[in-house]
């Protein structure tokens, strides 16, 4: 065994005749068995298609997020426009027995109502159900209410 000086660096390292002395890990040259930093085309393949699934999932709960807000817009419409019919109806006094139908103006036109008024088993009691419809056929949206009008005594 013999001593020998490396490089500049003033340590001494026991090596055997004709073998190589121990790399230093903080030597520049690389190995065929190191791997460089980084990441191979297949895993940022791998990590796009996972980002792109997620993206197309969170479009789709987006668009549903829209319709329910349109529906939910159109639900509160609705029972705003019921209440004030209903309104009307009480405000016109006590009403005939029969039922009636007619559509709302101008930015309400989609919507139309209809209204029952039957008999309680009170003579001084009305029902009043007022309904309210949008949408088409197949898929026609209804908010339904009721009240129950008194007859003041005269």
């Amino acid at each position: 065994m013999r001593e020998q000086l490396i490089g500049s660096d003033t340590r001494q390292a026991s090596v055997p005749e004709g073998r190589v002395p121990p790399r230093d890990e903080t030597s520049p040259r690389r190995s065929g068995r190191h791997r460089d930093t980084g990441f191979t085309l297949l895993e940022v393949m791998v990590a796009l298609a996972i980002i792109a699934i997620a993206f197309v999932a969170l479009l789709g709960l987006r668009n549903r997020d829209i319709a329910l807000h349109e529906y939910s817009r159109s639900l509160i419409t609705a029972t705003a426009l019921a209440q004030q019919r209903i309104a009307d109806t009480a405000m016109s006094g006590f009403p005939d027995l029969g039922q009636s139908e007619g559509a709302f103006e101008d930015e309400y036109a989609r919507f139309r109502w209809r209204q029952d008024v039957n008999t309680t088993p009170f003579d001084a009691v009305r029902e009043v159900r007022v309904t309210v419809l949008w949408g088409t056929v197949p898929q026609e949206e209804q908010v339904q209410l009721v009240k129950y009008l008194f007859q003041p005594k005269s």
